[in-house]
């Protein structure tokens, strides 16, 4: 349900008073049933699970709003106050034991599983103050001040951020009129310091405790400590950039920007002693810089046919600059471990570090891994008075003048986590478009690539694991897989786990993110006017769009774009394909 309510009062010439109220509901009511016969829960004789959610947004924006032209000096400025809410509302309840094989009902089970139900909110609330000036179509001037507040802190709710920007408009100059190749051209640059308060949760500033029944009396476990002291992560931000048509051929934008974040979100680990490990903190500082541009080349243009390329693309770079203030030092925290991610001062936020997979024993068909060690006794050779290093970079910081080597291992408890030199973070990413028109006809497609970058692909490790014969799907990779003494191969046996962990986190399912991905492909007609003028219409178009057509990745079924660094999951699946037909037809 969306209701959306606006209000307007010129209070006098230029000057406008303005309210809006605006309403969303969304409600999701889920049903799943596991029947008692074939499915995974056979052995408690069938499982109803009923669940439902509600969200809830509200939003209220007063202002007022002023327009106003002197010569040729465009004044628009406006002055605000924005409050908004958010409710979500969840509900849960199971039941196991099934009456009847295909009841959706509650009551159709007779054994209760805990139920469960909870809500989660936050209120913000924003004066907002802007200014714009424009001369003579030629000159840009825009500043804006926010003062934001969330309810997701709790001693410093409040937040001041601001930016300013200007343009300059080269083709409305004299010294530019007599051009010829130069159509337009616009310079524009712009700082400011953005304020962000997600990524923490609704109440990172609280002790949050889980509520459980321990022999029907009230039972509270502590489960991750709040920081009452956390605040917004603040971000100043530098652009520059250009705008410009060239000789009726290309036109388009290029942007270069730098945003330096400071006060990070930042889970510092603490010492066992507290009680709890981590603590999320406003501490470090990142650096991301980068080139964005959107390019549109017209290649073809007459009366008969035209064909038009488009391109637009982002370079980035990500950068940690400090870390967290370690308390038990007094000093920079020198390394962090965030799942298979190492992050530390030069490196990005998304660097890969885990074992280095090395390939598979041709005599044995063993999977190996690379071991680093402190060579103790200087032979060069592992043994019992040498000290295997799991974490190289933590033990290299702790023991500086450590003796390290490097031999190979079959046990993977032995292998070394480090960093592998791969990010996640591709070189470019975009989309690319091509669009034609041929008399009546007309054809438009949309591509988004990405080049560069790495992923994991647990989909497929789930795929080449060592289970037994009938538990697990495999992959028909499988089929390669080491057999026989002096067999050359990078997939090792299948020995029923003899061999411990064989496909746990390594670089073996580490795969390039490279994907091109054909989004979008629409073919239209449109009748001639004498035609359908006769039948009185004044247009008639047929169509045929395609969605989500084909997607092409290093390994079939991987889809690197599905989420945010690209690591695939059993639980994520590709957008689906769709094709309609369809006709637009206007009296």
């Amino acid at each position: 349900v969306n209701f959306n309510n606006d209000l307007k009062i010129t209070l006098f010439e230029g000057l406008n008073f303005e309210n809006n109220f605006a309403y969303q509901y969304f409600m999701s009511d889920d049903i799943s049933l596991n029947e008692p016969f074939y499915s995974p829960s056979k052995g408690q004789g069938g499982v109803i699970n009923r669940s439902r959610s509600e969200t809830k947004n509200y939003t209220i924006r007063t202002g007022l709003r002023y327009k106003k032209t002197f010569d040729n000096i465009n004044l628009a400025a406006f002055v605000s106050h924005v409050a908004t809410t958010y409710e979500f509302n969840y509900l849960e309840a199971e039941r196991s034991k099934l009456v009847t094989p295909f009841g959706t009902d509650i009551r159709n089970g007779v054994v209760n599983t805990p139920s469960d139900g909870f809500t989660r909110d936050e209120r913000t609330e924003s004066y907002i103050a802007n200014a714009t000036l424009d001369f003579s179509n030629k000159y840009f001037l825009n500043a804006t001040f926010n003062r934001d507040a969330s309810s997701r802190f709790v001693n410093n709710k409040w937040g001041n951020f601001y930016s300013v920007g200007a343009a300059w408009v080269l083709t409305q100059e004299d010294f530019m009129s007599s051009s010829s190749f130069i159509n337009f051209l616009k310079l524009k640059g712009s700082y400011g310091v953005i304020g962000n308060s997600g990524g923490i949760g609704f109440y990172p500033g609280y002790n949050i405790y889980t509520v459980n029944n321990l022999n029907d009396n009230i039972s509270l476990a502590f489960d991750t400590k709040g920081n009452p002291d956390l605040t917004w992560e603040s971000s100043n931000q530098l652009n520059g950039g250009v705008e410009f048509e060239l000789g009726n051929f290309v036109d388009g934008s290029i942007e270069a920007y730098r945003k330096s974040t400071t006060d990070m979100f930042f889970d510092r680990r603490v010492g066992p002693s507290v009680g709890y490990a981590l603590i999320k903190v406003n501490d470090g500082e990142m650096l991301n810089s980068g080139i964005e541009f959107d390019l549109d080349f017209k290649l073809v243009e007459n009366d008969k046919f035209k064909l038009n390329f488009g391109i637009n693309g982002n370079v980035l770079k990500n950068e940690l600059l400090a870390m967290p203030i370690d308390p038990a030092t007094g000093e920079q925290q020198k390394l962090d471990i965030d799942g298979s991610y190492g992050r530390t001062v030069g490196r990005s936020l998304y660097d890969w570090y885990m074992p280095v997979y090395s390939g598979v024993n041709s005599a044995t068909g063993a999977a190996m891994w690379e071991r680093s060690f402190d060579d103790v006794d200087n032979d060069g050779v592992f043994g019992a008075g040498d000290v295997v290093i799991t974490s190289l970079t933590s033990y290299v910081n702790d023991n500086p003048n450590a003796n390290v080597a490097q031999d190979i291992t079959e046990v993977y408890s032995e292998a070394t986590d480090k960093f592998v030199d791969k990010t996640t973070i591709p070189d470019v990413s975009g989309s690319f478009r091509l669009n034609a028109k041929y008399g009546n006809f007309s054809l438009s497609t949309l591509f988004n690539y990405s080049l560069g970058g790495w992923s994991y692909d647990t989909a497929y490790a789930n795929l080449m694991d060592n289970d037994y014969a009938g538990t697990n799907n495999f992959s028909v990779d499988i089929r390669n897989r080491w057999m026989n003494p002096g067999d050359i191969t990078d997939i090792p046996r299948q020995d029923a786990r003899f061999q411990i962990q064989q496909n746990a986190t390594s670089t073996r399912f580490l795969t390039k993110s490279d994907f091109l991905a054909l989004n979008n492909v629409r073919l239209g007609y449109t009748m001639p006017k004498d035609v359908i003028t006769k039948i009185g219409l004044s247009n008639l178009d047929f169509f045929i769009t395609g969605d989500n057509l084909a997607f092409f990745s290093k390994r079939q079924g991987f889809n690197p774009s599905t989420s945010v660094t690209g690591n695939s999951s059993i639980y994520q699946y590709n957008p689906l394909s769709t094709i309609v037909l369809g006709i637009n037809l206007n009296l």
